[in-house]
């Protein structure tokens, strides 16, 4: 369908046909990238395949092994959560010393365990 220049020059028309323009680009650009899709292969550096072959060498697999994070990685965190200044929250600070108490125990068992077995008794100390 063939439209005078002066039906072509409205706006509207022009805007028609910039459209028309528009889309056939952006198909012809999506097939472009679809055939260049379908080539893409990835390798690390000094692993592509031709480097290989060209090196003399035999191409040797790469594996990769992930280790699991250990309980030492989530350790929880040693301050307290919430901070109470002059006695304006009781609760926050009962919370707080029952945390330091808690943490006095813990170090003073570990501190006996660790007593218990490197202490030498006197009867070991007589015997030697």
């Amino acid at each position: 369908m063939s439209f005078s220049s002066r039906v072509m020059g409205l706006k509207f028309m022009q805007r028609a046909s910039e459209k028309d323009t528009l889309s056939k680009a952006a198909a012809e650009s999506a097939a472009a990238a679809e055939v260049a899709r379908g080539d893409e292969h990835w390798h690390a550096p000094g692993f592509e395949p031709s480097s290989a072959a060209t090196a003399g060498g035999a191409s040797h697999p790469v594996t990769i092994q992930y280790l699991p994070r250990t309980s030492a990685y989530f350790r929880p965190v040693a301050t307290p959560a919430r901070i109470s200044f002059g006695g304006f929250n009781k609760e926050t600070e009962k919370q707080n010393e029952d945390r330091k108490e808690m943490e006095r125990k813990v170090k003073a068992a570990a501190a006996a365990a660790r007593a218990a077995t490197t202490d030498v008794s006197d009867a070991e100390m007589a015997a030697s």
